[in-house]
């Protein structure tokens, strides 16, 4: 079995192609190898975020299909940086530029963008769909949208918004001094235990910081992975 260490903005993976293997892996042991793999103590090369199952498509302007197997052997729906290292890969693999990949809900545009120094590669992808639907994030707050509302089961001062693109995030705008609190820490642990009412199936949360007009700066606690170095998907929902 061959396993290609790849990352995104740091947000790092291993790319597990398919078609190279002798024959078709389980579900479970996709699970299990991920579990594994991505140990940060005792995995592979240091361990990742994730697995990056790819699936040959037959369609003819779709190159591949992408799974998302987070740390904890779960599947997200869609990975931001995950998809820009596919891109890379199905792109060198097939000698084309710009093609859609397939993902759990659509065929996502992806294409070659300019390197952002020399020799250093980078891919832009389209992010969609965006849903701010309570049923879309499987989410039960009492309202169908969440727009920078308190949630006093999380904290009595913040204020949150939730976007599905399309996995769940909730995204509170913060000051520095919140932003590398524990606060982040501690209200995704809980969103994530597979036993609060709010998100029973989990959620990305997000910490957001205005550094200017046009910057922003983004701490997030990634459902099934923990704290990451990046998650395009987050930036993209924040």
């Amino acid at each position: 079995m061959e396993l290609i260490k790849v990352h995104g903005s740091g947000n790092d993976f291993f790319i597990l192609d398919q078609e190279k293997l002798g024959r078709k892996i389980s579900e479970t042991e996709l699970k299990q190898l991920a579990i594994k793999v991505c140990d940060r103590k005792h995995g592979f090369h240091g361990g990742a975020d994730g697995i990056l199952c790819v699936l040959p498509e037959t369609r003819d302007d779709v190159l591949g299909r992408m799974r998302v197997i987070n740390a904890d052997g779960s599947e997200a729906s869609m990975c931001g940086n995950g998809l820009r290292t596919v891109a890379r890969y199905l792109s060198e693999k097939n000698g084309k530029k710009s093609f859609k990949v397939a993902t759990m809900y659509a065929d996502l545009e992806v294409e070659q963008a300019n390197e952002l120094a020399p020799g250093v590669k980078t891919f832009a992808v389209e992010i969609s769909p965006v849903s701010f639907s309570a049923d879309d994030l499987k989410m039960h707050v009492g309202k169908e949208e969440l727009h920078e509302d308190k949630l006093e089961m999380l904290s009595d001062e913040l204020k949150f918004s939730a976007v599905a693109v399309p996995n769940p995030h909730l995204i509170s705008f913060v000051d520095h001094e919140t932003l590398v609190s524990e606060d982040l820490g501690r209200i995704a642990s809980y969103l994530n235990d597979g036993k609060n009412a709010l998100f029973p199936d989990g959620v990305n949360v997000s910490f957001v910081e205005i550094l200017s007009e046009d910057e922003i700066f983004v701490r997030t606690y990634e459902r099934g992975v923990g704290y990451t170095n990046a998650c395009g998907t987050a930036m993209s929902a924040s």
